[in-house]
């Protein structure tokens, strides 16, 4: 799975640009909707860094080079930060019963800092940013940045993603 970039639904069908970074991922559930469109979630597996695209089928395919798993700790002080920011956002969003797994200390910070990445529902291009930082200790740093950003009142947001 790979991003399109830019105005992409302008040049849906004259091969948009794509991120540089996606993620491989095991289809768990598909959800046919009432106008022939599917909702899809996948289980990412592996990232990967495009090359090169090849071909022209109708499905667009690359040569990928597979990034390594960096799986870092992340320090008690950075997960409470994070743990308070994400608890916050969710309570803000509604859903203040989802933030059980980000209260056990007993999730590893890689499952940690992904099922919050997740949970947040940040736009597109703020989850690619996550996707492309580097370990899990990268994508914490950066998932912190951006919700203290989304908390800010001067924020494009308006500070309205946290309270």
């Amino acid at each position: 799975m790979v991003l399109l970039r830019g105005d992409w639904r302008e040049r849906y069908h004259d091969r948009p640009d794509l991120c540089s970074v996606g993620c491989a991922g095991e289809v768990v559930e598909v959800e046919t909707l009432e106008d022939g469109r599917y909702n899809i979630v996948l289980h990412g597996v592996r990232e990967f860094q495009i090359r090169d695209e090849v071909g022209g089928e109708s499905y667009r395919q690359a040569a990928v080079s597979w990034r390594e798993a960096v799986i870092d700790p992340i320090s008690d002080e950075q997960r409470r930060a994070l743990r308070t920011l994400v608890t916050r956002h969710l309570r803000a969003a509604g859903g203040g019963g989802g933030e059980r797994p980000f209260i056990d200390d007993s999730v590893s910070d890689d499952l940690f800092v992904n099922l919050a990445s997740v949970a947040t529902g940040l736009p597109a291009m703020e989850q690619q940013a996550l996707l492309e930082s580097v370990g899990t200790g990268g994508r914490a740093a950066r998932l912190r940045e951006l919700l203290d950003f989304a908390s800010h009142p001067s924020s494009p947001s308006g500070g309205g993603l946290l309270h």
